[in-house]
């Protein structure tokens, strides 16, 4: 089998992908964490161009990448965490839940139907979006459908990022009490026996 140079580059690439990912649960830094969430971003991106899917590898940097990534490593530097300094650590029970689970994935995937028997059993028919809206390109069938029938997911999506953007601002809201403030109300409701106090100075 002759290895061409875009499966060479796929096949390091989705190495590096599992990599990252990995390193995004295993990193004990939580800013260092979110870095490795971002190159895996990246990674995917590149993957999504490898196959043809320019547009959805453009929507992964803008969202995810430019959006989300940001967000999360906004939150988490100004939330000020603390790195954890007991001994006590998670790798044991996570590993032993791992392999519980890789486990029960051996032995549940010789059961599994092959792709052509799942389509076999099934009567759902994929439907060509370049046929159904007469276009030429991936971004132009996206376009349309997401301006059109999927515009509730679109304004779904939306709303889930303005949910964020008000949580990171609620998180990292903090009233500091050193800091000199004035009340307007009260400054407003003051009268002038409040205001001044007169007193006689005898010589």
């Amino acid at each position: 089998m002759t290895w061409s140079i875009e499966t060479i580059l796929f096949t390091v690439l989705g190495g590096l992908t599992i990599f990252s990912g990995l390193a995004v649960i295993s990193e004990r830094n939580p800013v260092h964490s979110v870095f490795f969430l971002v190159l895996t971003f990246c990674q995917g991106s590149a993957l999504l161009i490898l196959i043809g899917a320019e547009f959805m590898a453009m929507m992964f940097l803008i969202v995810y990448v430019g959006a989300i990534a940001v967000l999360f490593l906004f939150v988490v530097m100004m939330l000020t965490t603390q790195a954890e300094t007991t001994h006590r650590t998670w790798v044991p029970l996570g590993t032993g839940m791992g392999m519980i689970l890789l486990m029960q994935v051996i032995g549940f995937a010789p059961g599994w139907p092959t792709a052509n028997e799942a389509a076999q059993g099934w009567s759902v028919a994929p439907t060509n979006w370049l046929l159904e809206f007469q276009s030429g390109t991936n971004v132009e069938v996206l376009g349309t459908y997401l301006y059109t029938h999927g515009f509730a997911y679109f304004m779904l999506a939306g709303l889930l990022l303005w949910v964020a953007m008000i949580g990171a601002i609620a998180l990292t809201l903090h009233r500091r009490e050193y800091v000199r403030k004035q009340e307007i109300a009260d400054q407003v409701s003051q009268t002038v026996g409040q205001a001044l106090l007169l007193k006689r100075w005898s010589n």
